[in-house]
């Protein structure tokens, strides 16, 4: 994440452009000269529950929840018991 860093004083002038310009990309430090006083950034991601995520797909997606659905969804937790490597994508 890219941290861009302001003085307070341009903070103060362009707030609303700040928070225009943020995304999970960027990040602002507003200083006070060489002190760091507050750091904007976006919110972490929020954790959707299946049926959000079901409810995101487009309209025309081939997707469906058969019976077969719950069996197939713990087959592939099932076979991915080890950890995750998380440096992968951190």
């Amino acid at each position: 994440m890219a941290t861009i860093h302001i003085s307070l004083d341009e903070a103060e002038r362009n707030l609303h452009g700040l928070l225009a310009q943020l995304d999970e990309n960027t990040c602002f430090l507003i200083e006070n000269g060489s002190v760091p006083l507050a750091l904007i950034q976006p919110p972490p991601p929020r954790n959707l529950s299946l049926r959000e995520r079901i409810n995101l797909l487009p309209k025309d997606s081939k997707a469906v929840m058969d019976d077969g659905f719950a069996r197939d969804v713990q087959a592939g937790i099932d076979s991915h018991r080890a950890p995750l490597d998380r440096t992968l994508w951190d």
